[in-house]
């Protein structure tokens, strides 16, 4: 994992650790609703956390958040 402050992009803070297992669900392609029943979590909860996930990447698109989390050694 590189190296670098606590809270620069590359660096997994308590929010990223809370939402590897979303993460690891998003890659696996399982859906929004099929993750909130496993999380305990609305469906929306889950959309507004791949949101936030997917700004704090830099990311567009659902694939691209999934490759920048493997880039960035979030997953």
């Amino acid at each position: 994992m590189p190296v670098g402050p606590q809270g620069s992009p590359d660096q997994p803070t308590t929010a990223l650790v809370r939402d590897s297992s979303l993460l690891d669900a998003l890659v696996a392609g399982v859906a929004d609703k099929a993750i909130a029943s496993q999380m305990g979590l609305r469906r929306r909860t889950v959309q507004r956390r791949i949101q936030s996930l997917m700004t704090r990447a830099g990311a567009g698109t659902r694939m691209q958040l999934a490759w920048q989390a493997a880039r960035r050694g979030w997953l």
